[in-house]
């Protein structure tokens, strides 16, 4: 059942909404949580690594928590931008 809830894509074919998906998923607000989606991502995946830090007792002053802070921010903010670049161009969009 698991390959069922990983994929949406083979659980929509099964029942013929596929195509519906495929729809979804190219309309604007398809694409706006899409993007969401990919930056909500690269948020956790670097915030998970700065925890990862303070697990082991780094960064707990007060400006180097600020600061990197800011530094999972921007990387996931440049990171989804790259990510969503390297797809446009991959589907020969740009």
């Amino acid at each position: 059942m698991l390959p069922v809830w990983v994929c949406p894509p083979v659980r929509y074919s099964w029942c013929g909404g596929y195509w519906r998906w495929r729809t979804a998923r190219r309309h604007w607000f398809g694409q706006l949580c899409l993007f969401g989606w990919t930056w909500a991502l690269f948020y956790h995946l670097f915030n998970g690594i700065r925890h990862l830090g303070w697990d082991v007792g780094m960064g707990f002053e007060l400006d180097t928590a600020r600061n990197t802070g800011y530094l999972v921010f921007a990387a996931s903010v440049v990171l989804t931008g790259l990510a969503w670049l390297i797809a446009i161009m991959m589907a020969g969009g740009a």
